[in-house]
């Protein structure tokens, strides 16, 4: 039989590839920790050093001392996934280290992004209102919020609001508190606290040394740079318009990583400060893989090579793609939300690839040439077919049923996937989960039906 007849199989010899690249290498890994950490620590004493010439050079190393936080960051976002060293206590260890950097307090931000890696584009199980970046809103959900309520989403997602206002806020203030944290996770919520102490304490001891507007100065810069970096990197990933959101029976990890995540293609210097975190499709596939191999991962791999390729200059213009339009399959703006633009532009459909009009798993088996008819005739003949095949039915009601057609016709997605799934044990799934002891957030809350 042709390999298309098997995509199960095909997700599974992809999946079990990735794995060759699991594991740390020791020394690229301490390598990596001195190459970020005393970079940044002697670009922050040289800040300290011209503050009392130039203000302005001291702003323009703020710049490049963000860079390294970046990097900094993704150690710590590593090791919140098991992957930057082999034993657990290591990566616990340098992943508190980095809080000091990044003001992140490590153990609540790993477990709460435990959750973002069980349920990405996953329109049934998106994480209540706090995570306003991985996260979107349907078109008819949208339509039946208040005026009072749109606007006031919009104004969170312009990139002024998203991008500028709010990163620095949350990494200053919200961070600080135990913010969308279930009391169960005592260990989780002590940390914060703990890592509020640790920061209280270095601070006001760089302050008696150095003076406390110095380090207002110098750390304050850093800090904003560093937060609205690391939001848009890690946000605009998920935002493009051909990105894939799919309802829980038809969701899978291997699909969301190839099409719900991008290949946010860098500059070498950038690739290097940001941990090569632009190989996001990668990560989303396999957590376990160090973000030094990330690369070697994709390079190596075809099918992975697939995925939607972001440019920086494609990146600003993120925020376009706002609302999930379930009758289109594509992100849209919040100007088209009304009519759903259907087909999408010119530029989405030469993103769509040759696979990705024939259903929810296109993309991932147009690589091997072969192309599913995963939508059924209903989805092939376009939004209008949809409406008049629909009758009175919501968006939600259109998506189930195109959903189980395709199920019916294309046989692509079988009763173990939807197990899998709905249980998130694979790669994709439970990320972080070293030694059982992550239980992923529970307060999920499905779309109301009507």
């Amino acid at each position: 039989m042709r390999p298309s007849e098997h995509p199960g199989d095909e997700r599974d010899a992809l999946r079990r590839g990735t794995r060759t690249f699991e594991g740390t290498v020791l020394w690229l890994s301490l390598w990596q920790l001195t190459n970020s950490f005393l970079p940044f620590l002697a670009l922050s004493a040289l800040m300290y050093r011209t503050l009392p010439i130039s203000i302005p050079l001291t702003l323009a190393l703020a710049v490049v001392a963000a860079g390294f936080a970046v990097r900094i960051f993704i150690i710590q976002h590593d090791c919140g996934h098991g992957s930057f060293f082999r034993a657990r206590a290591a990566n616990h260890a340098v992943g508190a280290l980095c809080s000091l950097v990044t003001l992140t307090p490590y153990l609540m931000w790993r477990r709460q992004h435990a959750g973002h890696h069980s349920h990405w584009n996953n329109l049934d199980r998106r994480l209540s209102g706090s995570d306003i970046y991985s996260g979107c809103l349907t078109v008819a959900e949208y339509q039946r919020l208040s005026g009072t309520r749109r606007w006031l989403y919009q104004l969170l997602q312009h990139p002024i609001v998203s991008w500028g206002v709010l990163p620095p806020l949350i990494f200053l203030l919200l961070y600080r508190l135990p913010f969308d944290t279930p009391r169960a996770w005592r260990r989780e919520r002590r940390a914060v606290h703990l890592t509020n102490l640790a920061l209280l304490a270095l601070f006001v001891g760089l302050g008696l040394v150095l003076g406390f507007r110095a380090v207002l100065l110098v750390q304050g810069p850093i800090v904003v740079i560093t937060a609205i970096a690391g939001v848009w990197l890690f946000s605009v990933q998920h935002r493009f318009e051909a990105a894939l959101w799919a309802r829980q029976p038809t969701w899978h990890p291997v699909s969301a990583s190839l099409q719900g995540s991008s290949y946010l293609e860098l500059p070498r210097l950038f690739q290097w400060l940001t941990g090569n975190i632009g190989f996001h499709h990668v990560h989303h596939l396999n957590p376990r893989i160090p973000n030094y191999r990330l690369e070697t991962c994709h390079r190596a791999t075809p099918m992975l090579q697939t995925a939607h390729v972001m440019k920086p200059w494609h990146g600003w213009k993120a925020w376009r793609a706002a609302l999930w339009d379930e009758r289109t399959r594509r992100m849209v703006p919040f100007a088209r939300h009304r009519t759903g633009a259907p087909g999408g532009s010119e530029q989405g459909r030469r993103d769509r690839g040759p696979g990705e009009a024939c259903g929810e798993g296109g993309p991932f088996l147009a690589g091997a040439g072969h192309c599913h008819d995963g939508g059924g005739a209903a989805d092939q003949a376009g939004p209008a077919a949809l409406q008049d095949a629909g009758g009175g039915e919501g968006d939600e009601q259109i998506a189930g049923r195109q959903a189980q057609q395709a199920r019916q016709q294309s046989g692509l997605w079988h009763r173990a996937d939807r197990q899998e799934a709905a249980g998130a044990h694979g790669i994709g799934g439970h990320a972080d989960r070293e030694d059982g002891e992550i239980d992923l957030p529970v307060r999920h809350r499905r779309p109301a039906r009507r």
